[in-house]
């Protein structure tokens, strides 16, 4: 019975995880966030967006082709990772 409570448990915790770190659309994203995102990274593809609590974290491809990552606060303001 423990055993299978522990499972249960711990899948619960696996799953949670997962939903918080969801992907976004562009259109879920707002506006400040996405204006700076494409003043400060011309030419940035596949860009995929995440809610990170109070911030949001772009996932992408920089113009020389290398893969990164930044966090924009909701209000525009570009913070390291």
């Amino acid at each position: 019975m423990k055993q299978l409570l522990s499972i249960i448990l711990s899948a619960s915790i696996l799953l949670g995880a997962a939903s918080c770190s969801k992907g976004l659309s562009a259109s879920q994203v707002p506006k400040s966030v996405i204006v700076a995102f494409n003043k400060n990274f011309p030419g940035a593809t596949n860009t995929k967006w995440k809610n990170k609590g109070d911030a949001y974290e772009a996932t992408f491809t920089a113009k020389g082709g290398q893969k990164t990552s930044v966090k924009i606060g909701s209000d525009g303001t570009i913070s390291n990772k």
